[in-house]
């Protein structure tokens, strides 16, 4: 008998500057045929206004803010996670 295996992703996007950037990586991850769990953007101690990215995306992110650490330390704090980025 076989079982459907259901599948949830989350997605974390760490941040530092060019929100027009963060905004296509937003569209894109939303725009997916599988839809993710959760969308978390974790900003990284930017100086830029995200007010309207926030306010766009607010019923489908989460937006996080520390202070900047750089992306290496991103994932502190979050469990079970697999981190992707550039510099692997």
């Amino acid at each position: 008998m076989d079982k459907e295996r259901k599948v949830s992703v989350s997605v974390i996007i760490p941040f530092y500057s060019h929100a027009d950037w963060l905004e296509e990586a937003l569209d894109s991850v939303l725009s997916q045929t599988l839809p993710a769990y959760e969308i978390i953007v974790i900003n990284d101690g930017s100086k830029e206004d995200l007010s309207k990215l926030i306010e766009k995306y607010k019923k489908s992110v989460t937006f996080l803010k520390q202070e900047n650490e750089g992306a290496a330390n991103f994932s502190q704090g979050l469990d079970g996670t697999i981190r992707v980025d550039e510099d692997l």
